[in-house]
């Protein structure tokens, strides 16, 4: 009795740890895909988030930030805590001192977010894609990418830009830029840094490049995103 006791309890340790092993084993597959995308950001613990920020009516108000960002921002923190790091959110009006040192993520392009601003400018010679701010599009030799209105005045389809580097200001720490042509496509750029699917396919275009520049398209249904894909990806060389 005593030995059928200790097989069973023995049985019963084996089992759990089988199954734990298996969990694991699943979850370490599941995040692959991020966990690659993500790795050079992954070493400090944390990741400064740069949102675009606009004043508020006072002077005594707050930032205010758009709906989508905040959204992206959210899934940005909440797959970096998979990997026991921390996403810190900052406003576009920090100071450039203040982002050295540190891995970020700029969401939003120039016009609406002031470190984009800066960091377009350093880094935009070296970029095989162009910004035309006027028409909010993005251009690359003689193809020209501008967000699509349906007729009744919603977008039905939207471009943005994800680029990985180092930092600009820092070449030690490591930079994403993602830029919609609208906040939809700043929101759906950051799907491809969180959805498991979505970094797959991005990380089937980058292979193993340290530095690339990758332009994606977004269709929209009723203001909502409703497929993505990639539409060029190229590698950059180290500065």
């Amino acid at each position: 009795m005593i030995l059928g006791f200790l097989a069973s309890f023995l049985a019963s340790i084996a089992f759990f740890f089988l199954g734990y092993s298996f969990q694991r084993i699943r979850l370490w597959r599941t995040l692959y895909s991020l966990r690659r995308l993500w790795a050079p950001f992954l070493k400090l613990n944390q990741a400064l988030i740069v949102l675009s920020t606009r004043p508020g009516p006072h002077t005594r108000s707050t930032p205010r930030v758009s709906l989508n960002e905040m959204k992206a921002f959210v899934r940005i923190s909440d797959t970096l805590n998979l990997f026991k790091t921390k996403a810190i959110p900052i406003d576009s009006q920090v100071r450039l001192d203040n982002i050295v040192g540190h891995d970020i993520v700029v969401l939003g392009g120039p016009l609406a977010n002031n470190v984009s601003a800066e960091i377009w400018q350093r880094i935009s010679e070296r970029i095989p894609f162009a910004l035309d701010l006027n028409k909010q599009s993005i251009r690359i030799s003689q193809r020209e990418y501008i967000a699509v209105e349906g007729t009744d005045g919603r977008l039905k389809k939207d471009y943005g830009l994800i680029v990985r580097q180092p930092h600009p200001f820092d070449e030690e720490r490591n930079m994403f830029l993602c830029i919609g042509c609208h906040g939809y496509a700043t929101l759906g750029t950051v799907r491809f840094l969180t959805d498991r699917h979505l970094s797959g396919e991005l990380l089937k275009a980058i292979d193993d490049a340290v530095s690339f520049a990758a332009l994606v398209e977004f269709e929209l249904q009723e203001n909502a995103l409703s497929s993505a894909k990639v539409i060029e990806c190229y590698i950059l060389a180290r500065a």
